[in-house]
């Protein structure tokens, strides 16, 4: 009796950790090859990328698009929940996209005969994933219909006049049918998937963490294929950098033509200081 040797691959990047405190990432993302990222702690993945054995676990997948990079992985996801008779997959995909989207999943299911289970959603309104977190879609800007996203965490809080009052204080005004808790919205951790530089337009600069993509880092030579195809260059990121007020930016999307190097160089060359001390690159 023998076993198969292992045959070597070449592996481009592995998948890789950060850790945000409240919560990690852990994924891979590279131009035109795969973007997964899965945070755990919310049950959670943007994209599927090829769908690595921690992926299957999240309960939400949100799909930014469905170019083969970011959605190849759904099928293989879809199978080893059913095989692990995990509960269905709540699928967010682009509004512009839903009825294919149906249709696809649908066709899959029946060409496969599996009992594949999956919930299929939009999050032009929030969408629950887990706990009091809750996610929706923003603008997102590729040559396909797409959506990015924001994950905000909803709590209440004491009313700014109730701020400083005792227990007995508080209990009494609410017997007295007063409202002392007031509703915040905290927007924690916003993705661009595939974009153009018009999601720097958007509220995710605001959020607490931001995951937006840079695909290029040569000159302006090729920046009208850039902005043809839907993404964003360096130089972008240069013309908005002092926009972003996210206290951890996060580069992913970066494509396979330069190296850590040249992105580092590039990110040096463009990049103001301010935003380099808060800058993770994926890669």
């Amino acid at each position: 009796m023998q076993f198969a040797t292992p045959h070597p691959t070449i592996v481009h990047d592995p998948y890789l950790e950060i850790d945000c405190k409240q919560f990690k990432i852990i994924g891979r993302t590279i131009s035109g090859v795969e973007t997964l990222i899965a945070i755990p702690q919310w049950s959670l993945a943007f994209d599927t990328g090829r769908a690595p054995d921690f992926a299957f676990s999240m309960n939400t997948v949100a799909l930014s698009h469905w170019h083969l990079d970011h959605s190849g992985g759904l099928a293989s996801i879809l199978g080893l929940r059913c095989l692990h008779t995990h509960p269905p997959l709540q699928i967010i995909v682009p509004y512009e996209k839903f009825d294919e989207s149906e249709s696809f999943l649908s066709h899959l299911k029946s060409i496969s005969q599996t009992e594949i289970q999956y919930i299929l959603k939009t999050a032009d309104t929030p969408v629950h994933i887990k706990n009091d977190f809750f996610i929706r879609a923003l603008p997102s800007f590729h040559c396909t219909p797409a959506t990015g996203y924001l994950v905000s965490h909803h709590k209440h809080r004491l009313k700014n006049e109730f701020q400083g009052r005792t227990e007995a204080e508080i209990i009494k005004a609410k017997r007295q049918g007063l409202s002392v808790e007031e509703k915040v919205v905290e927007p924690l951790l916003a993705y661009s998937g595939d974009s153009k530089w018009e999601f720097f337009e958007t509220e995710a600069v605001k959020a607490r963490h931001l995951i937006m993509e840079c695909s290029f880092f040569s000159d302006k030579s090729d920046y009208e294929k850039v902005r043809r195809f839907g993404h964003t260059h360096i130089l972008d990121w240069q013309d908005h950098a002092e926009k972003i007020e996210s206290e951890t930016v996060i580069m992913i999307h970066t494509s396979l033509r330069y190296n850590r190097e040249d992105i580092e160089t590039a990110c040096r060359k463009y990049l103001p200081k301010t935003l380099l001390d808060r800058l993770i690159i994926l890669r």
